[in-house]
């Protein structure tokens, strides 16, 4: 099955997020300090695995500077709403942190997140 892409929620002018996990900037122009434009190329970000194998990528736009855990986007991006108002938080359902494919994804509670990172 091929990848499929759509534009990272909240940062849809500048990124793309796809269904596997990957990460890639949008091909766009910006100002530069002095007010030339300037083409900035499409390329895929460097994803960063913390020490509890979570992955997450660094988004800039402008001003605007964030780590953004991964699997949020791909959640936001690739999965239906959450079904209750308490599941405001994205899971790996098995586990792995670096599996963010959508498939692998599930809206969660806090509690719900929290009794999973307990050790077994």
């Amino acid at each position: 099955m091929e990848e499929r892409w759509r534009a990272a929620p909240g940062w849809e002018f500048a990124y793309e997020v796809s269904d596997t996990g990957r990460v890639r900037s949008i091909e766009r122009t910006v100002r530069t300090g002095i007010g030339h434009p300037r083409r900035v190329p499409s390329k895929e970000r460097k994803l960063i695995q913390n020490a509890y194998g979570d992955v997450s990528v660094m988004l800039s736009a402008g001003e605007r500077r964030k780590m953004v855990l991964v699997r949020r986007l791909v959640a936001l991006a690739f999965l239906p709403p959450p079904q209750h108002p308490d599941q405001l938080e994205v899971t790996n359902i098995d586990r792995n942190g670096a599996n963010n494919h959508w498939k692998n994804l599930r809206w969660a509670s806090h509690s719900e997140v929290r009794l999973r990172q307990t050790p077994e």
